[in-house]
């Protein structure tokens, strides 16, 4: 008789988790789970939830109960959701500060 249970002794916790530093492991094209994508991003799985109900980011269902994404498309997703600094939004603000002037003047 095959059972799943873990051997005494013997570590399983990682057994089922991505090693996202791992390049060979997946690539940016594969799919992914919500739970391998929520602890790739240190978010809840009902906080991912709720970014794909929103429909910011995309999503792949094949039925309503599996949800897919591609790490592609999340890490794109996160570079288009980039918090400017302090230093860049006064650099802007200077610049546009001084085509207002100089368009007025």
């Amino acid at each position: 008789m095959l059972t799943n249970s873990p051997k005494p002794g013997v570590d399983n916790s990682s057994r089922y988790k991505t090693n996202f530093d791992d390049p060979a492991a997946k690539r940016d094209e594969d799919f992914f789970s919500l739970e391998e994508i929520a602890n790739y991003l240190h978010v809840s799985i009902s906080h991912l939830k709720h970014l794909i109900r929103e429909r910011e980011l995309p999503s792949y269902s094949p039925s309503r109960k599996l949800t897919y994404l591609k790490l592609a498309e999340v890490k794109a997703w996160l570079e288009n959701n980039r918090t400017s600094s302090e230093f860049e939004l006064g650099v802007i603000a200077d610049k546009y500060s001084c085509t207002k002037s100089l368009g007025n003047g």
